[in-house]
């Protein structure tokens, strides 16, 4: 029904965000993790959101299996129902927010472990410019293919309210660039989306034309008069 409402009020792009729990759990088992590990890194239920945007992991965790497995197949019927009415949905793009985990599976590679957020705990993120977030990033929007379809948009939000490792535009610039690439390689076709809360003007203006789409979510950039 609230898909339907949707519909009906013009809605035509909506976040895909359920049945992410078994994105995860599936890179993850391919990067080296064992179920426990996977699950330990998945928040509960009541903090998706927040490990959505990079923020927390483990959060009231483990997740159960059922969980992802169930919200697997209800992730599967929502995109199912809002293509069918001619929606196109804005999937989840991969940005370098990664387990603690990865420091030691993957030692070689440049992995930060950002700042405490909000007293809750740290998470880590891979420098753009390592190899490890190529693969990681290819992995992971294949994982989401095979489970849910590809459909052109993918949101995500490179340093979400914490800053970049390295100083300087021309970082910047190289990170639009790697992660661009990571889209073109996987879809010909792609759109970046990001929202205006925490954009960086260096990756924006290195995003090709006509290959970014940003989303006023909470009217920074137009009030009402």
């Amino acid at each position: 029904f609230e898909i339907d409402m949707m519909a009906l009020n013009g809605i035509n792009m909506p976040l895909a965000i359920t049945g992410m729990e078994g994105v995860w759990y599936e890179t993850l088992l391919e990067l080296g993790f064992t179920d426990k590990q996977a699950r330990e890194f998945l928040v509960g239920p009541a903090f998706i959101a927040w490990q959505l945007m990079a923020n927390c992991e483990g959060l009231a965790g483990p997740m159960p299996k059922s969980w992802i497995d169930k919200h697997i197949k209800l992730g599967k019927k929502i995109i199912e129902r809002e293509v069918s009415l001619g929606m196109t949905p804005i999937q989840q793009g991969f940005s370098g927010f990664v387990p603690k985990l990865m420091k030691e599976k993957y030692p070689e590679a440049d992995i930060l472990i950002k700042k405490v957020w909000n007293n809750i705990g740290t998470t880590a993120e891979i420098n753009p410019q390592d190899p490890l977030f190529a693969k990681v990033g290819r992995l992971f929007l294949e994982k989401q293919k095979e489970l849910f379809g590809a459909y052109g948009f993918y949101a995500a939000d490179p340093f979400h309210e914490s800053q970049p490792p390295v100083e300087g535009d021309e970082y910047l610039h190289d990170v639009a660039k790697t992660i661009t690439k990571m889209y073109e390689d996987f879809d010909s076709d792609y759109t970046w989306v990001m929202q205006c809360w925490s954009l960086w003007k260096e990756i924006v203006v290195s995003v090709p034309k006509g290959r970014l789409l940003i989303l006023d979510l909470v009217g920074y950039m137009h009030k009402r008069k």
